[in-house]
């Protein structure tokens, strides 16, 4: 099955984020199992629920940058990009930050959670405000990081027409890799984020 076909839209690095979310309403609305007349067969509700699925399942991965790239990848050389690749070069000192504050947050929730007496859980608590600030402050890099890739995708969808196939699987393995990165980044401080908050 081909999501981009499925929901109607052409086979490009970049899907702008609203025109995704129209489409995937308006069809939705229009094959919903909902929709059916009263008395439909099995048959024809069995076969909405699974279009809404196949619907929503599109749009998920289309919507994100890392999944849509790594679907797109695939359509173009046959085979899903590489899971390991090199750490691109401007994204190595990010990198060592994001470790090295993970896992002294890692360090700092594990010693609270041992925690029984109420007044080191009250410092404790103080404590937790400043990791959320350091969190929070690389969450501001990882979404400048993001903004840029943003720009740097658009760009490469801008000259996807004039790309042959190994150029574009090429392209898209690397920006696929970035966006990962990006990604697990976002999710993994917000995580922290949330648990500090407890």
């Amino acid at each position: 099955m081909d999501f981009f076909a499925l929901l109607g839209l052409p086979a490009r690095p970049w899907v702008d984020a609203e025109a995704l979310r129209q489409r995937h309403l308006a069809l939705t609305s229009q094959h919903h199992p909902d929709r059916l007349p009263q008395g439909s067969s099995t048959a024809s509700t069995a076969a909405a629920v699974d279009r809404t699925a196949s619907l929503n399942q599109a749009a998920a991965v289309l919507g994100s940058h890392r999944d849509r790239l790594g679907y797109l990848h695939e359509l173009v050389s046959g085979q899903p990009p590489s899971s390991t690749a090199s750490i691109p070069g401007d994204l190595v000192e990010l990198f060592a930050q994001m470790s090295e504050v993970l896992r002294a947050t890692d360090d700092f929730m594990a010693a609270r959670a041992r925690m029984t007496s109420p007044i080191l859980k009250a410092q404790a608590y103080g404590k937790g405000l400043d990791w959320v600030g350091r969190l929070q402050g690389l969450q501001d890099q990882v979404r400048q990081r993001m903004a840029e890739f943003e720009e740097a995708l658009r760009e490469f969808d801008a000259d996807w027409d004039g790309l042959d196939t190994a150029d574009r699987a090429r392209g898209l393995r690397a920006a696929q890799f970035r966006a990962s990165c990006l990604q697990k980044w976002t999710d993994q401080l917000s995580d922290r984020i949330v648990q500090l908050g407890f």
